[in-house]
């Protein structure tokens, strides 16, 4: 398993955006399958009906929805979130409940939140009705320490990549017609993927 300081060297060199020089938010892929801060894009797609990538210069034609027409990176977002979790673990300064104000320790860290629970809103976690989609995205604490997880261990932790036409839905099938574009079942039966090839995703 990679040690602490092989994943500081993997950071610097895999997860800065080369535009903003800072590490990925909400990463998006263009065609090139270069990938930079949705906020970054936003910024340089201002008034252009065309994108040159900043570091392979292929340039491409601007999705009508902007920025979302982009595909989302999920799987370097959950690298990101395995990266954070483990540097913070080990640094109680990093750690602090985003459910309440009490400076509790914390206990578990949900991936739906992308933050710590001290225990008391851990409970609520697992409880409460109205965050019943978190429940399956939650890791206690211990279990990290214990077994010594893996970014491969958590795949079932985090989010699940999203249609890439109702973000509300979680992608079910990939259109390979498209270039493996992640779509939900509404759009390959019905939609204008529904004469493409597809294949199920296995979530």
């Amino acid at each position: 398993m990679a040690t602490p300081s092989a994943w500081t060297d993997i950071e610097e060199e895999f997860f800065r955006c080369s535009i903003c020089l800072e590490i990925y938010k909400d990463p998006k892929l263009l065609p090139c399958l270069h990938r930079y801060c949705k906020e970054c894009l936003e910024r340089i797609i201002v008034g252009l009906t065309d994108i040159r990538c900043p570091l392979c210069q292929d340039e491409t034609k601007i999705p009508v929805e902007g920025v979302d027409g982009y595909k989302t990176d999920f799987h370097m977002n959950g690298l990101l979130q395995f990266i954070h979790l483990q540097k913070s673990a080990g640094n109680k300064e990093m750690r602090e409940c985003i459910g309440c104000t009490s400076h509790s320790e914390v206990s578990a860290y949900c991936f739906k939140c992308r933050d710590f629970l001290c225990e008391k809103c851990h409970t609520i976690h697992l409880t409460n009705r109205t965050l019943a989609d978190h429940k399956k995205k939650v890791l206690a604490l211990k279990d990290f320490k214990a077994h010594n997880l893996k970014p491969s261990d958590l795949s079932t932790l985090t989010e699940a990549p999203r249609c890439h036409q109702h973000l509300d839905q979680a992608s079910v099938i990939c259109c390979v017609t498209c270039g493996n574009l992640p779509i939900c079942m509404v759009c390959g039966t019905m939609g204008q993927h529904r004469d493409h090839e597809v294949y199920d995703v296995k979530l």
